[in-house]
């Protein structure tokens, strides 16, 4: 059996709700996808030290979301390629409830979560939170429809919360805000060729 890798061989199945409809939809993410979208989220990011990427970054964060879809295997193959690390439940479930105390525990330095879990991250923030590590926030279902909203959720939580989006079924990072080109209320910009 011929072991050698093609780019174009799909790796994984992840699913996704079709978008308006009761249905599931099967996305099928070759290794040169999960490749380039790993690579691309890193650079956005700047999951790295310094200027060049270096297998000792201290970036840290933990996995918010289902290894079947593709925010997961987006967060989790990123975290690798960036040389960081990653915390993981057990049981594979987020708890957006003891997100701070891990934030604090870890010293992570971001984290991707959704719209209702950032709601519940803001509203069980800690004494000392603005002490944490967090560079980011990655919001990656929805943007803000008011600036100053945004504006207030990055004073109180002492980091850059950042808008993401893409349907499911294009990428995890079609389109992001990035620290170079902040654009409030925005979806931000296509990243980086994806």
């Amino acid at each position: 059996k011929d072991f050698t890798v093609d780019p174009t061989e799909l790796s994984v199945y992840t699913f996704s709700p079709g978008a308006g409809t009761e249905t599931t939809l099967a996305i099928g993410l070759t290794h040169e996808n999960i490749t380039a979208a790993a690579k691309a989220f890193v650079a956005s990011y700047e999951l790295f030290d310094g200027e060049e990427m270096v297998m000792e970054s201290n970036s840290r964060t933990v996995l918010t979301s289902d290894l079947s879809s593709v925010q997961g295997i987006l967060t989790l193959v990123s975290s690798f390629y960036a040389g960081g690390s990653l915390i993981m439940y057990e049981n594979g479930e987020f708890r957006p409830t003891e997100f701070w105390d891990l934030a604090l525990a870890h010293e992570l330095t971001w984290v991707s979560v959704n719209q209702t879990q950032f709601k519940v991250l803001y509203h069980k923030r800690k004494e000392g939170v603005i002490a944490s590590k967090l560079k980011f926030i990655r919001i990656c279902d929805d943007d803000f429809q008011d600036t100053a909203e945004q504006l207030s959720y990055e004073r109180m939580l002492g980091c850059h919360v950042l808008e993401s989006y893409g349907p499911p079924e294009a990428s995890g990072i079609v389109t992001t805000e990035v620290f170079s080109e902040e654009v409030r209320g925005t979806l931000g910009a296509a990243v980086l060729g994806c």
